[in-house]
Order: C-alpha cells, then structure tokens, then sequence
C-alpha cells in the first residue's frame, strides 16, 4: 500500500493518504523477515518506516550531492549525516537490536554482529564514518521498539500529503496529469505495434506478401523508427512539462509547450486506437503506416 514511486506525485500523494488510513489502527512497530540471517542475532521488532514519495526522494539526493560536494565542515564534523539521511531509522534500529541481543561477553559488543544483520558494506565508507558508527552503537542506548517514539505519525503524514495537494497550482495539476499520460499512452501503444508488426512478419513468413517482401520489411524499418522517434519526442515533451511546472507563479507559461503536448498525447492516443482496429486487418496496413509517419513528423515540429 506504500506509495509507488513510477507513479505521478498527485497519485502517490493519494497513495500515501491511502497508506496512513490503513495504518493509523496499526501498531507503529513490526517485525522485519530474516532477509539478512546471521548465527546467534535474535531478529528485533523495528519501528515502521516513513514511505517515501519522490519529492522527498529528491530532498534526500540534493543533500547527498551537496554533501558530496567537497569536504564540507558540516561532513566533516559529523561523519554519520549521510548515513542518517539515506538511513533514517538507523538509531533507533540499533537501539532496538541492542534490546534484543545484549552482548554476549565483555569484549563483544554485538556491533559487527549489527554490521552483518544489518546488511551495511562498511567498504563503500570512509574510515571516519565507519569509526562514528561503532562509537554510536557502542553509546546508543538498549530501548525496545514498543518503548521508542515512532518514526512514522499516520495523522501528520495524511495531513502534509492533503496539504500537498490542496497547494497545487492548476499550471503544477495539468504538468503533472500530462506527464503521467504520456508514458501510460506510448506503453499502450507500444504493445499494439509489437503485435502488429508479429503479425505482419509472420505474413511475410508464410509467403502471403510474397510478391512485395522487400517493401513490407522495409516499411517495418520505417514504422519501428517512428515508434522511437515518437519515443523520444514524448521524453522531451515531459522534460519541458517539468519545467513548466518548477516555474514560479509570476513567470510566464509557454502555451505553445503545453498544447503541443496535449496535441501529441491526442495524437498518441489516436494512433493506439487505429493500430487496434487494423492489427488483425492486413489491408489496412498501408493506412496506418501513413498515419504512424504523419504523427511522428508532428510530434518532432
């Protein structure tokens, strides 16, 4: 029930609504599956993660890549912030599993027994993050789950993803509608020429367009190279819609953008309807591959 991230934000942001519904009534703690045994690790409760939508995925990039972006004083003084930005939950899960495996000698602290379970490569860190990562485990306290403060807040997160939506611009709404049109539409459309152009082949094969075998194999060059002209047509049209719709309220829309893209989704969703209609109509054929080179030479206008 988790928000999926290939989905349009509008769409995610009801997905999270629809998440924090379900789980409002849920207890704020569960018990992960065994996906990283280890011999003697006692798997613990772990307090239920905040879902991701990818506007917080991208927050989570942009601070990385500031902080990778040279030896910054703030990386340098605190070695763990990029392990905490990309792993929230992090403390709390060591505070957790230290609950559930207390040490078993003096000189075991449990913390490369959490390293393993725990599924971290300390080979992808440098060693001043690795060391900040034993010191913090070895002074994190042993809590369980149930007696931590929650990650997630079902009420607070409904609240930011209903306040998300009750922002958006109509210029935001009709970007993000389009965007996520497009690639639905061409998938659509993909699929009808994949069985139109088998079906064409297998024509071919069984000598029913014996006469013209070189021309129908060169004209499934063409339509094959359209598909992915109009292929790319659309990513440059969702490029310019996100742009548009980072624009700030007192900057100028480019209509022409926006009704050129409405005008290739239409044009999409005509040439799915059509290859729909002649897949199984070998006749037809020439008729679509007019149509399909015609809406290609516009969407690339």
């Amino acid at each position: 029930f988790a928000p999926n991230l290939k989905d349009s934000r509008i769409v995610q942001k009801l997905q999270m609504v629809h998440f924090c519904l379900i789980m409002k009534d849920e207890v704020p703690y569960c018990k992960p599956a065994d996906t990283n045994a280890v011999d003697s690790v006692v798997t613990p409760e772990l307090c239920r993660r905040l879902p991701l939508t990818a506007d917080t995925v991208i927050i989570h990039e942009h601070i990385t890549r500031k902080i990778n972006e040279g030896n910054t004083q703030k990386s340098a003084s605190n070695p763990l912030i990029k392990l905490h930005i990309q792993m929230p939950s992090l403390v709390s899960d060591i505070c957790a599993f230290k609950a559930a495996n207390p040490p078993t000698t003096e000189a075991d602290s449990g913390y490369l027994r959490f390293i393993r379970w725990y599924g971290l490569d300390t080979q992808h860190y440098s060693q001043e993050t690795i060391s900040a990562l034993e010191n913090l485990f070895i002074t994190s306290e042993a809590v369980p789950c149930r007696e931590q403060k929650p990650l997630f807040h079902a009420a607070k997160e409904a609240e930011k993803a209903l306040a998300y939506l009750d922002n958006l611009s109509i210029r935001c709404l009709a970007c993000e509608l389009l965007t996520s049109a497009m690639p639905l539409l061409l998938e659509i459309l993909q699929r009808r020429v994949d069985r139109l152009l088998h079906k064409l082949a297998s024509s071919i094969a069984t000598g029913k367009r014996s006469s013209n075998q070189s021309r129908w194999r060169l004209q499934m060059g063409t339509f094959e190279r359209d598909l992915n002209l109009l292929s790319e047509n659309i990513q440059s049209a969702i490029q310019k819609l996100q742009t548009i719709s980072k624009l700030k309220p007192e900057e100028a829309v480019d209509l022409d953008s926006l009704r050129s893209t409405v005008m290739l989704i239409d044009s999409i969703a005509g040439l799915a309807e059509l290859v729909e209609k002649n897949a199984l109509k070998v006749d037809e054929l020439e008729n679509v591959f007019i149509h399909f080179a015609a809406a290609a030479s516009r969407s690339a206008s």
